[in-house]
């Protein structure tokens, strides 16, 4: 398994950080809030010290707001070439 060593944000509001008023069918959960209201941010970044690039690391950032360590990665398996 690859662990992920980026943040990736969502546009869900972290209102509830225990999830507990979340929808259940896939729909965004914008829970009435402003558009300038923190997104959840999960997994970790290589940029801060080792608790930050646990893929467990829940944080949350305003919007507008921009880090080089915010984002994601994509990786996929190739065929072996010999």
């Amino acid at each position: 398994m690859i662990e992920r060593r980026i943040w990736y944000g969502f546009h869900t509001y972290s209102a509830d950080p225990n999830y507990e008023s979340a929808p259940t069918d896939g729909s965004i959960w914008l829970n009435n809030q402003d558009d300038q209201s923190p997104r959840i941010l999960r997994g970790g970044s290589w940029v801060y010290n080792p608790w930050f690039c646990r893929a467990a690391y829940r944080d949350c950032l305003e919007p507008g707001l921009r880090s080089h360590g915010l984002g994601f990665r994509v990786v996929c398996r190739t065929a072996w070439v010999l």
